[in-house]
């Protein structure tokens, strides 16, 4: 019956049915909500690395803009000449996380409901007036333990395909949590999700001294969908702050790499760290998706156990109390290259750390 038996027939109905006789914290949804919503056609955030084209997910997904901030400050520095694992790399590459992770704090949330400065955000003017925040940051022992929280979501699925043609895909979905809200429709064998937790649980945050409203709070009311272009003049509800990444790049006008990986808030360095692997490191797809990987949430360096082996350096930063978070793997990241684009050659990269799988036709 097509996608409308979703959201007006008889499916829609079991739907509302079950969400709203559940024996164990009933809901509210009813019908109108599921008949008024929008996949919305929304313009992709881009820019430029290193004369690469990055195309990302904008609002309410954060991870195309904190990509784009965290890429044009790193693009300040000689990367390439750097130690990948060594002191000075660490420092810069963790911090140009930190900077973004910051401004998506501060910034970002549904753009039809918040004004973002979006272009300034991804913009090279304001990447140089961020550089002065790049620096050495100390995580107490109450901010690592808070972190536990933001442990990575693994209800994400990502998929990335490149054909002969040149067409490229990078698709990200989720169901938030472990089956989702763990709601199965009877009858239809499919589970509900749990996005509503992507919303801050918070309706106000620390601002300074003050206390501010939250971007990413919850709001009921509906309002035009001012960022879609292709249904403009709708109405609808707000949606939560994602962290989405479905990255594609471009090089000399033509696709170069499709990726993206789940992980919660970790997805964005995530892919920032392929990326980077990439472009600065010159790596192949299978050494760019397997190199231990380095991320900074906001609340303290993160990362893998491989990241330190042989690192005399870390002893230095312990004693001037700068504790870092050593991890097990994260991130389930998929990759396809194009390694020569005169003869149409792909490869393609599926992370060792989770389940996927690379397919080739």
């Amino acid at each position: 019956q097509g996608p409308a038996v979703f959201n007006r027939g008889i499916i829609a109905r079991n739907i509302v049915q079950n969400v709203r006789e559940s024996p164990l914290h009933p809901g509210v949804l009813v019908l109108a909500d599921l008949s008024s919503y929008r996949a919305c056609l929304r313009t992709p955030v881009s820019g430029s690395y290193r004369g690469y084209q990055i195309y990302g997910m904008p609002p309410p997904s954060s991870g195309g803009i904190a990509a784009l901030e965290a890429l044009n400050l790193l693009e300040r520095y000689p990367l390439e000449d750097l130690i990948r694992e060594g002191e000075t790399f660490v420092r810069i590459f963790s911090q140009a996380q930190r900077i973004a992770f910051m401004d998506r704090k501060h910034c970002l949330a549904d753009a039809d409901f918040v004004d973002i400065p979006r272009s300034k955000l991804i913009s090279k003017k304001w990447a140089r007036s961020r550089m002065r925040l790049i620096r050495h940051s100390s995580s107490t022992r109450e901010e690592i333990a808070r972190r536990l929280g933001l442990a990575g979501n693994e209800r994400t699925s990502h998929i990335s395909i490149m054909d002969a043609l040149g067409n490229a895909l990078a698709m990200t979905t989720t169901i938030e949590h472990y089956f989702g809200s763990a709601m199965v429709v009877p009858g239809r064998g499919f589970v509900l999700n749990n996005e509503l937790t992507d919303f801050d649980a918070e309706p106000h945050r620390a601002f300074g001294r003050r206390r501010v409203p939250s971007l990413n709070r919850v709001e009921s009311e509906r309002k035009p969908r001012r960022t879609a272009v292709d249904i403009p003049a709708s109405l609808g509800g707000k949606r939560p702050l994602s962290s989405m990444s479905p990255t594609l790049v471009f090089k000399d006008g033509k696709p170069y790499a499709s990726l993206g990986s789940p992980g919660g808030t970790q997805i964005i360095g995530v892919v920032l760290n392929v990326l980077v692997n990439l472009i600065d490191f010159h790596m192949s797809a299978e050494e760019a998706v397997h190199a231990p990987r380095l991320i900074h949430r906001g609340q303290g360096i993160e990362v893998e156990e491989e990241f330190f082996r042989n690192n005399p350096w870390m002893a230095t930063w312990q004693s001037k109390g700068i504790l870092v978070e050593v991890r097990e793997p994260f991130g389930d990241l998929q990759l396809v290259l194009v390694e020569n684009p005169e003869e149409g050659w792909l490869s393609g990269a599926s992370d060792p750390r989770g389940e996927g799988t690379t397919q080739g036709i």
